[in-house]
């Protein structure tokens, strides 16, 4: 047994914060490498486009990551980015069928193939607390839109501007749709499914640690308990959800749950 303790002595013996501050580390590393979108068989990456907007004159070309800057500094109203398929792409067998993978979109959006709307997320949603730049989107262009000239296919990504959220566009990824469509599943069971079950664990535990306080009147349970519930609530308004109510109301209580939760 000697031998299976010197490890873990001389780990007691390294301050808590630095392998603490190691582990996290090395988790947001992990995350941030499982959530790339990296390369795809087939698939090709657009990283410029035209921006429509209404407070400014004329179309302008943008690389993307672009982050939509209004004249006003609002970020209400609404925006265009027009997209062109790849030619590269006009070659590929057209049983597979085309897709979008848009990694990131946000506030509120909709995309348009050709005039005609074939995806949207809180378009056409009243007031309410909706964020759709949380996470990964997936796109299946029909082909029954399509140009019979492969260079008049046009792709418009409308977006609805939102008080107290930047609006933007990040590159978008055109390819065989099974294949983005897989991709878009190991994305979302990461930056979704994920944070659903620490959603889900957070509120168990601390309904146990509360549970625990008020038969034990420790008050490290207690403080434990609430910590925990208060970042489920944060958790919770990281999902892809809508929530009546004032935009305002719910972006404050998503800033102020995570400053609750550090002050527990």
């Amino acid at each position: 047994m000697r031998p299976l303790l010197r490890p873990l002595q001389a780990l007691a013996r390294v301050p808590a914060y630095l392998w603490a501050s190691v582990l996290v580390v090395g988790m947001l590393g992990v995350l941030a490498v499982v959530t790339r979108v990296g390369q795809m068989p087939g698939a090709q990456v657009v990283s410029r486009a035209e921006l429509l907007a209404a407070d400014a004159p004329g179309a302008q070309t943008v690389v993307l990551p672009h982050v939509w800057h209004n004249e006003r500094r609002d970020w209400s109203g609404q925006a265009t980015y027009r997209l062109r398929l790849p030619p590269a792409m006009a070659s590929a067998p057209p049983d597979q069928g085309l897709g979008l993978l848009l990694p990131r979109v946000g506030v509120r959006y909709r995309v348009l193939f050709n005039g005609q709307e074939v995806a949207a997320e809180c378009w056409r949603r009243g007031p309410g607390y909706c964020d759709a730049g949380t996470h990964a989107h997936f796109v299946s262009l029909p082909m029954a839109l399509m140009a019979p000239v492969w260079a008049d296919n046009r792709i418009d990504i409308e977006l609805q501007g939102q008080t107290l959220r930047i609006s933007g566009l990040s590159p978008v990824w055109v390819g065989p749709r099974d294949t983005l469509n897989q991709r878009y599943r190991w994305l979302s069971w990461w930056q979704v499914d994920l944070t659903w079950m620490v959603t889900a664990s957070a509120f168990m535990m601390g309904l146990l640690s509360l549970l625990i306080w008020v038969r034990t009147t420790e008050r490290l349970f207690g403080l434990l308990g609430g910590g925990l519930l208060v970042l489920t609530v944060r958790l919770w308004l990281s999902t892809p959800i809508f929530v009546p109510g004032p935009f305002a109301l719910w972006d404050y209580v998503h800033k102020l749950s995570f400053t609750w939760y550090c002050g527990f």
